[in-house]
């Protein structure tokens, strides 16, 4: 049988808890090949999936946990498969198929440089008071990149948008939820004195930048393109 779950770490966790109590189960997400397979749609069962994870952190320690998290967010075609191979793993590591083992490691050191990056690399704006950043990351790490900002910024109130997965992170009050929204919602708000601030910082950026010692390859290993679509000091307008 082949049960399709929501595309959330809850319905991942719901739906291994599924895997390893019945028999014969496929499970694939919402979003992987809709219509291809003719599968049972499964909701969330909050409960199970917390018992799924506190079985993995009891038995594997957190760090297992956690790397199942990063499988889920890398978001391979086959992350599905290669979580469970990885639990096999765990479950017999005599088993000697450990080729799943080092794949979610690769995506852990991936995801965790990606994220410290984006701690340097994210710029925050002034809307309404509210300090906003958009940016739009490889990996869905908006939950893990906010954790930084509550400290950085000091407990004041903030927002990360994700432009690519049209989500957007609140951070009020030492609480934060996370919305799906329109990525263009703000996209029309320009605060004058915010712009003012953008121009100085672009003017000190233009003026400690010596011509004679311009090296755009080093500039590139140290932000790269990728990273610089919204990054004000590199807007051209």
């Amino acid at each position: 049988m082949i049960i399709e779950y929501e595309n959330t770490f809850d319905g991942l966790l719901s739906a291994l808890y599924t895997y390893y109590t019945c028999q014969d189960i496929t499970i694939i997400n919402s979003l992987s090949m809709p219509g291809l397979f003719k599968a049972d749609k499964q909701k969330i069962n909050f409960e199970n999936a917390k018992k799924f994870g506190n079985k993995i952190i009891s038995k594997f320690g957190i760090e297992a946990y956690e790397n199942i998290y990063f499988a889920f967010i890398y978001d391979a075609i086959d992350k599905e498969s290669s979580i469970i191979q990885y639990i096999n793993f765990l479950i017999n590591k005599n088993n000697n198929n450990n080729t799943a083992y080092f794949k979610i490691a690769k995506y852990r050191k991936e995801i965790l440089n990606t994220i410290m990056r984006f701690q340097g690399f994210l710029r925050f704006s002034d809307i309404c008071g509210v300090m906003y950043a958009k940016y739009e990351p490889e990996y869905d790490i908006t939950f893990l990149l906010s954790d930084y900002f509550m400290q950085r910024l000091n407990g004041s109130d903030f927002i990360i948008h994700d432009l690519k997965r049209d989500l957007l992170l609140f951070y009020k009050n030492q609480e934060k939820v996370i919305i799906s929204i329109n990525k263009n919602i703000f996209s029309d708000y320009n605060n004058a004195n915010e712009q003012y601030i953008q121009n100085l910082f672009k003017t000190y950026f233009d003026s400690t930048s010596i011509k004679e010692r311009e090296n755009y390859k080093l500039q590139r290993n140290m932000f790269p393109l990728k990273y610089r679509h919204n990054a004000f000091e590199f807007d051209e307008g």
